[in-house]
């Protein structure tokens, strides 16, 4: 017995040894001073220091903070995670980092992923980056097992020691001496009981009242009608069970077993108004709480499943909110809807309010988020060619009322900063053709003398304040980049434009009309400084060598500061001049000779009121924001981040930047 009790001290020693090296390799100075004034009595910290290099696709390392996730596998390769957190890193300049694994959660590490003896790797994922290769554990993590090596099932040894027997009787086991001599063991008398008092109220369930040994009967708080209807707090149950509570939670269900349910409903009459659970409330009829932290598995407050054909999950009615859903994980999702059939719904959301806005009361689906990388609503389709969200407007039931939108979005407001977009669209990649960003189509007019809708509707947001406030950009559009640059912009009609056209160049293309099949012909377009009308034409002289040039009767009302030309054709002209000045909306050509033929020129400058508002300056300085910018960046030997659209829209630059690199395929 003593060598046994030694070696039991021993392996207790050692076991506490391992674990208090694992502390050791886990201790970290942000609590160095409270272990130096706890360490007699704190348990030990069930976390593991992991460091590595944060680099991304291009080997480049991360510097400021970023989001990365840590895994637990059993396995080197696949297999899903054990446990997972995401914790916020700040590497420093080499992308080099440290972080203790289980710092985010309330407990650590779960010691049980230790408990099975096998081995266990480290996954880490940085927020947009794939997973990284896995690495493989060291001996230390798994001594936190070593903790309890001292116990039995957890429990000291003392737990396991018989009570002395009372009242001065004692016990004796088989086989052992008595004071008779004999091997039976010894009867034990037990004290008489005590009266039974007190009474209690027809239909109450009894109860024993007082504290310790109280032998008083009195009342519970569970009535039984005559019928078998049980109230707690209540004498008038309305249903099998009834639970009435004036504060807090009336019923509250829980399980340890990992397939049961804490609160279960099963109603199995075919019945339209036949109810599995029902809850009934001023503020919340059912709540439904996951409390599991660990990750590896899907926890889920609510559960609700139907397996008829016109059947519901989940059917939520109230005046503000039928189904309301919240989810604070890092992944979380505040209500979930699946559906498995050829024409179901994961999620249908109906509403017959008539306002219209942004009052959920008026939504069939409303979505808020306030994460900064939230969607307030978002659809996602894995099937081959589905759609990944659909919206439908209402259409109008009379000739004076307008169908509703398909779709409507607000980007989100910014004080001092940048507001959102109303809409954001990432097309997918193909490996023929990658999809098109937005498809718009404008309805159909199908009335007497109707106009058919528009395919795109854009107006730029207004600038309220600042010393230069410049209003936003109806539609900006930039061109794909490949061995032949895309275009920005491609028409297939006309073109109206009610404001000035600004460019770096102009021409017409056309088919070319020698070899229209293969080959297109460009002219250039003739530029001024002025807002220049030119007009032209020939003219043969009378038998006085004069002509008078008949121009349209708008001509002076349009023009002003007059230019002339003359050519003679066939035959010089030396005194060929002009005789009298554009008056009255002619001219009058002079001092050619008989039946001369003559090209006359005449240009002038709009002076209509749209011109004389809107007159383009010929050089400007640029805008504060715009300086050391460009418009073609290149020809100056600048990085394209030098083109101005990243002065004007650096926000969307970004992104654009961000697409291409994705776009851009691997190198070999």
């Amino acid at each position: 017995m003593k060598y046994q009790r030694s070696k039991k001290h021993t392996i207790a020693k050692y076991a506490w040894c391992i674990v208090a090296l694992a502390g050791l390799w886990m201790f970290t100075p942000a609590s160095a001073q409270d272990a130096a004034t706890a360490s007699s009595n704190a348990s030990v910290p069930t976390l593991i220091r992991f460091s590595s290099v944060a680099r991304g696709s291009d080997n480049k390392p991360f510097t400021g903070t970023i989001g990365i996730t840590f895994f637990l596998y059993k396995e080197q390769q696949g297999g899903a995670p054990l446990w997972m957190e995401t914790q916020n890193v700040q590497p420093d300049s080499s992308g080099h980092y440290s972080v203790q694994l289980g710092a985010t959660k309330p407990n650590g590490l779960p010691t049980e992923v230790f408990a099975s003896g096998e081995a266990r790797w480290v996954g880490t994922q940085i927020s947009g980056q794939a997973e990284q290769p896995r690495v493989l554990l060291m001996s230390v993590p798994y001594a936190l097992k070593a903790g309890d090596a001292a116990t039995i099932g957890g429990l000291p040894p003392s737990a396991f020691v018989l009570a002395k027997p009372t009242n001065g009787s004692s016990t004796a086991g088989p086989g052992t001496n008595t004071e008779a001599g004999t091997t039976s063991a010894r009867a034990v008398s037990k004290p008489p009981l005590p009266p039974v008092t007190g009474q209690g109220t027809a239909n109450y369930v009894p109860l024993w009242t007082g504290s310790g040994t109280s032998t008083t009967i009195g009342n519970s708080a569970v009535y039984q009608t005559s019928g078998g209807s049980v109230g707690i707090g209540t004498t008038t149950p309305g249903a099998k069970l009834e639970v009435d509570q004036g504060s807090g939670s009336a019923i509250v269900g829980f399980t340890t077993d990992t397939n049961a349910a804490g609160v279960s409903g099963k109603a199995t009459r075919f019945s339209t108004s036949a109810v599995g659970v029902s809850g009934s409330a001023l503020i919340t009829g059912i709540v439904g709480t996951a409390t599991d932290t660990r990750g590896f598995l899907n926890h889920y407050g609510v559960v609700g499943i139907s397996n008829g054909l016109k059947g519901s999950g989940v059917f939520g009615k109230a005046p503000t909110t039928g189904v309301y859903g919240t989810a604070t994980g890092a992944d979380g999702i505040g209500v979930y809807g699946s559906a498995t059939g050829s024409t179901g719904q994961g999620i249908w959301g109906e509403s017959f309010a008539t306002n219209f806005g942004t009052n959920a009361g008026a939504d069939g689906v409303h979505g808020v988020s306030h994460s900064i990388n939230g969607s307030g609503v978002a659809g996602a389709n894995t099937a081959e060619g589905g759609t990944g969200l659909y919206a439908a407007g209402g259409g109008g039931s009379s000739s004076n009322v307008t169908g509703g939108p398909g779709a409507v979005a607000y980007g989100g407001v910014e004080i001092g900063g940048t507001g959102g977009d109303g809409v954001d669209a990432h097309a997918g990649d193909g490996g023929l053709k990658g999809g098109a960003g937005v498809i718009a189509f404008g309805g159909a007019g199908t009335g007497q003398n109707a106009t058919g809708g528009n395919g795109i509707e854009a107006t730029g947001g207004s600038a309220r304040s600042g010393e230069t406030p410049q209003g936003g950009i109806g539609v900006v559009a930039h061109a794909g980049v490949g061995s032949f640059r895309g275009v920005a912009g491609d028409f297939y009609g006309d073109v109206n434009i009610v404001g000035n056209l600004s460019k770096s160049g102009g021409s017409f293309k056309i088919d070319h009309p020698l070899d229209p099949a293969n080959q297109y012909l460009y002219h250039s377009f003739v530029e001024s400084p002025d807002m220049m009308n030119i007009y032209n034409g020939n003219v043969i002289l009378d038998g006085k060598g004069e002509a008078t040039i008949e121009l349209p009767e708008w001509f002076e009302t349009l023009n002003r500061d007059f230019r002339y030309q003359l050519t003679p054709l066939g035959n010089p002209g030396p005194n060929l001049h002009i005789a009298q000045k554009v008056q009255n909306n002619s001219f009058k050509i002079g001092g050619g000779s008989p039946g001369l033929e003559v090209s006359w020129q005449v240009t002038g400058i709009r002076h209509d009121p749209w011109a004389d508002a809107h007159r383009i300056p010929v050089q400007e300085v640029k805008p504060e924001r715009e300086r050391g910018f460009y418009l073609h960046p290149e020809l100056y030997g600048a990085p394209a981040e030098k083109g101005i659209d990243w002065a004007r829209h650096p926000q969307m630059m970004k992104r654009i930047q961000e697409q291409r690199a994705h776009q851009q395929p691997a190198k070999p």
